[in-house]
């Protein structure tokens, strides 16, 4: 996952936290994957075109649009809109589709109702329990995150602190 992770000595009812210089992990037993169908945050869906997007949305504050050979081996776009980033890149008919949807507004959540500001205790009712890992490149937070492919590239992430939700969305590993 890159994030710097150690492994885990223990799991219990209550886990205990593994100390290092720079980062603690706590694991947690984690429930099956989701479906993509999930994978849904201020109504923007996994997948979605850049046109849908817009339609919903309306026009973003901002658009950068890149063309890459890179990863896609097309053009990317970012369309930012006040908390919401949503990140598109070209599928093989070179349409731009959602990959990646991050926000920290309150006004948005997930299709099933998880925002900003919501505990820790929300996120694993509703989804149940999984994997936390402490951000060593942001003291203070941790991440979850929720496999919606077999591979695990695609997922729905919460960043916590003190555990609430800051920031959610979703990501597909893509390069």
């Amino acid at each position: 996952m890159g994030l710097g992770i150690k492994s885990v000595l223990s799991i219990d009812k209550n886990p205990t936290l593994v100390s290092s210089q720079r980062l603690q992990t706590v694991a947690l037993v984690q429930k099956q994957r989701l479906s993509k169908a999930r994978l849904q945050v201020a109504g923007i869906r996994y997948d979605m075109t850049e046109a849908e997007v817009i339609k919903r949305l309306g026009k973003p504050q901002q658009r950068m649009y890149t063309e890459t050979e890179q990863c896609f081996g097309g053009p990317t776009s970012t369309l930012t809109y006040p908390e919401l980033e949503i990140n598109l890149g070209a599928d093989r008919k070179n349409t731009l589709r959602t990959y990646s949807v991050k926000t920290t507004g309150t006004k948005f959540a997930t299709v099933d109702g998880v925002r900003i500001g919501d505990t820790r205790q929300k996120v694993f009712n509703t989804y149940g329990r999984a994997d936390e890992t402490a951000l060593e490149y942001r003291p203070g937070f941790t991440y979850i995150s929720y496999p919606a492919s077999k591979d695990g590239l695609v997922y729905l992430e919460f960043v916590l602190k003190d555990g609430c939700v800051v920031e959610l969305g979703y990501n597909a590993t893509i390069c």
